[in-house]
């Protein structure tokens, strides 16, 4: 998953940036872009980690990067962020006066006009090589549709699109067909306690909001897991933002992970919600979609009640399933397969 992180000069991004790579600072050359792997968080990998001592423990990762373009316009920053899964705009209103809910909504009404600007030209560029060459039919009433819509200031997220038209405009990269979360940088003096009402406000308006501190979250990710622990208590926090973030993240491009265990390694593998079997077993090997015979399926809570395999077998939780089950989330599976 391609994450690209995005927003004005000051508004926070390296600082958020070093806190979601562990309290190392981020310092990239202007025009350079600095991209760095983060781990979904995941108890569940976590705690069957512990249970079969793996020599190795995989998390699902996330890819987040961003390119420092100090002094460029907003519609040229968007063209260097078209080509990625999900764009995370960083909006800082820590030093500004006035609504945080309100500056914010500005700030995604002017983002939402540029998006819409910059679709509507790539759809008037292909509209009108399709007009020279007389080219007609489904593609041509697809981007008129298109067109239409965004001239009316409206984002392509809004259209009924079919899957065939959607893989069809993949190529194209439209910024209105991404996914977008809006992070909120405030200052260190908005409480902790007020962010679940504030977020609920921008949600109101169509955002898909995170509230955090950047600055107080790259103080946190700098301390040991026990510190961070006791640090966050203090400030009647669950977790780390950067967490929320990694898993908002992936909730937005409707993933779930199914998990594979045993000696060697734990592993959480993301796919998409609703994936049959087969196409699961294609994230762990080709070979093991081309080839599959059945799933050896238990869900985790199941195994946990269980607490072993053998004793998951007895109480009859662990089943075989055929090419027609859809992976859930949580459901540790052994593959059989033949090529």
């Amino acid at each position: 998953m391609k994450v690209a992180l995005f927003g004005t000069n000051g508004s926070g991004r390296k600082t958020l940036m070093t806190a979601m790579q562990g309290g190392k600072v981020v310092a990239p050359s202007p025009g350079k872009k600095t991209t760095v792997v983060v781990p979904v968080p995941d108890r569940r990998v976590l705690a069957l980690s512990g249970m079969f001592n793996p020599k190795k423990t995989t998390y699902a990762t996330v890819e987040l990067s961003f390119e420092d373009q100090p002094g460029a316009e907003l519609a040229k920053t968007l063209q260097t962020v078209r080509n990625n899964d999900v764009l995370v705009q960083v909006v800082g209103v820590f030093d500004k006066p006035g609504d945080p809910v309100e500056l914010v909504r500005q700030e995604l009404i002017r983002t939402a006009s540029e998006m819409a600007l910059c679709d509507l030209m790539v759809v008037d560029k292909r509209l009108s090589g399709m007009q020279k060459t007389g080219t007609k039919g489904v593609e041509r009433d697809l981007f008129e549709k298109l067109h239409a819509t965004l001239d009316a200031g409206q984002p392509l997220s809004t259209l009924t699109l079919n899957d065939a038209e959607l893989e069809g405009l993949e190529v194209f990269s439209f910024l209105t067909l991404k996914k977008l979360i809006t992070v909120v940088n405030l200052s260190e003096n908005f409480a902790p306690a007020d962010y679940a009402a504030t977020e609920a406000k921008l949600r109101e308006g169509g955002a898909n909001p995170l509230l955090l501190c950047a600055s107080l979250e790259a103080e946190v990710a700098a301390l040991s897991p026990d510190e961070q622990l006791a640090f966050l208590q203090d400030l009647g926090m669950g977790e780390p933002a950067s967490h929320r973030l990694v898993k908002g993240i992936f909730a937005s491009l409707n993933l779930i992970s199914f998990l594979t265990v045993g000696p060697d390694e734990v592993r959480a593998w993301p796919v998409a919600s609703g994936s049959l079997a087969p196409r699961a077993a294609g994230k762990v090997h080709t070979d093991i979609e081309r080839g599959f015979i059945r799933a050896e399926v238990v869900g985790y809570d199941d195994f946990i009640a269980a607490g072993s395999m053998a004793a998951a077998k007895r109480n009859g939780t662990f089943r075989t399933e055929g090419k027609s089950y859809v992976v859930k989330d949580g459901d540790i599976i052994n593959y059989l397969f033949n090529v």
